[in-house]
């Protein structure tokens, strides 16, 4: 699903207002995290078709959306078969067109080839595709209260997908978000301050580029989580939304998932 699809924010004057996830929202996310490991082992399209019904507990449909999506780039699905995907579809379509036998016989023989059951080929021909790879769990446990920060995160960083460009009043740890910048390829200008900001950096939004890339938008949205390690920030994106020009603010103490140490 395209990020736009998956924002939840509101409107105040000329101000973005994200719909950040919190505790409220933890029952449902506990739920969620439990049919994700429910499924754990089986085909992603029956996860999907899960997902597509309600929960047990109400849950905001966008937020739910979101969650998801950030759940599933966690728990990345894998494939799962006896005979690389590829490799048996070559052989058994090569073999289907060589000889006019029903495709029953035409799998029996290339699974003795093979040395596996024909019940195993079969399940090999498209186990690489999306719906078929197998839900594993994620390399560790996480909580409740960790998807909400990671949607969160998430939420920004699509927001910041939109931004023109991105101003931003930090106090402590300049260097690293200076060093980040410049190591991801972004167009920024650093000013020392002499008030409360130790500097403040000047970054363009990927909608001020000749041509929008999500890359340099992936790459904006990096400099985030790095934020919770400034012991004082303030961000000011103005952003585009559909011709609209609107002003998103994020701060010290926002719920939003931190970068590792």
């Amino acid at each position: 699903m395209r990020p736009d699809g998956l924002l939840s924010y509101s409107v105040a004057g000329r101000q973005v207002v994200p719909h950040f996830l919190g505790e409220h929202d933890h029952p449902w996310l506990r739920t969620l995290l439990e049919e994700h490991e429910r499924f754990t082992g089986r085909p992603r399209r029956e996860l999907e078709a899960r997902l597509r019904e309600p929960l047990p507990c109400e849950a905001p449909p966008r937020k739910l959306a979101l969650a998801a999506q950030v759940l599933d780039r966690l728990q990345r699905s894998q494939p799962s078969a006896a005979v690389p995907p590829r490799q048996a579809r070559a052989l058994v379509f090569v073999e289907a067109a060589r000889t006019p036998a029903p495709p029953g016989t035409v799998l029996s023989s290339v699974a003795t080839e093979l040395g596996v059951t024909a019940g195993e080929l079969n399940d090999s021909l498209f186990a690489d595709l999306p719906g078929e790879r197998l839900v594993k769990p994620p390399a560790k446990p996480f909580s409740a209260a960790e998807l909400a920060l990671r949607s969160n995160l998430a939420l920004v960083q699509a927001l910041l997908l939109r931004a023109t460009g991105v101003t931003v009043d930090v106090e402590g740890n300049t260097r690293l978000l200076v060093r980040q910048a410049k190591w991801r390829g972004l167009i920024c200008t650093v000013a020392e301050r002499s008030g409360t900001a130790d500097a403040t950096l000047e970054i363009s939004g990927p909608f001020a580029l000749f041509r929008h890339t999500r890359l340099y938008g992936r790459a904006l949205g990096e400099l985030v989580p790095l934020l919770a390690w400034c012991p004082r920030f303030r961000l000011r994106a103005a952003c585009d939304f559909d011709g609209r020009r609107l002003t998103l603010q994020l701060g010290t103490g926002d719920p939003i998932f931190p970068a590792a140490a």
